[in-house]
């Protein structure tokens, strides 16, 4: 089941009380809710020129019906109208409530929990929460950035944190001070390395041994860290 909205489709309906409307045909000039296609849902509005109801219908191609699945605003004080006998219009519509519109700073705002959906069904996410800001990919391929420089920084753009450059390496940052590099020969690395694990398949962390010289744990410099992990 989706949700459809199609131009120019608009019927009649004797419908009466509350339940589900029974379509009597297309207006001249317009299509029917088959246009919807069966199962589908819709937005709607129906009126019969005093009251009015707009909402989501589901539509029936069977007895071509359209179901009041979802009242959203209506002349009954948002509920469903309890419609009396007449001929009424009832026609596709966006409603106002379901519109993405730019706000007077020219910008599209969505509340908190209000997602941007991208694919067939929940595959790729972005919304904020609340407390989070979000990009979420339940689809089942990678999520790529293709850019030929990726940034991220923080919020003021004063400080780099992760900084990548096509044909050339990948940087790390601390408090903005570039602290690992990938180069075309392994990496470079700007400052002291801790080590506190297996180098080069040797345990220089827990045994208590030195290595080359140094002591377990300890910390070294760049160049002779880079040395050890290579062997």
């Amino acid at each position: 089941m989706a949700l459809v909205v199609a131009d120019r489709v608009q019927e009649t309906t004797t419908t009466t009380g509350t339940g589900t409307y029974t379509l009597a045909g297309a207006k001249d000039g317009f299509q029917s809710f088959a246009a919807v296609g069966n199962g589908n849902t819709t937005y709607y509005a129906c009126t019969d020129g005093t009251d009015y109801e707009v909402g989501i219908g589901t539509y029936t191609l069977s007895g071509t019906t359209l179901a009041r699945t979802t009242i959203i605003e209506s002349s009954n004080s948002d509920a469903a109208v309890n419609w009396g006998a007449g001929e009424k219009d009832i026609f596709v519509t966006l409603p106002s409530s379901k519109a993405l519109v730019k706000d007077s700073g020219d910008d599209f705002v969505l509340a908190d929990g209000e997602k941007l959906r991208f694919g067939n069904g929940p595959d790729l996410s972005i919304y904020h929460n609340g407390t989070e800001s979000i990009i979420l990919d339940e689809g089942t391929g990678p999520l790529r950035i293709r850019t030929p420089q990726f940034i991220v920084s923080n919020f003021g753009a004063t400080e780099t944190q992760i900084q990548t450059d096509q044909n050339a390496g990948v940087k790390l940052f601390y408090d903005n001070a570039e602290k690992l590099e990938t180069v075309s020969g392994g990496i470079n690395v700007t400052g002291n390395v801790t080590v506190s694990g297996t180098v080069d398949g040797r345990d220089v962390a827990t045994d208590g041994t030195k290595l080359d010289g140094i002591e377990a744990g300890a910390n070294v410099g760049p160049s002779l860290a880079v040395a050890i992990a290579l062997g």
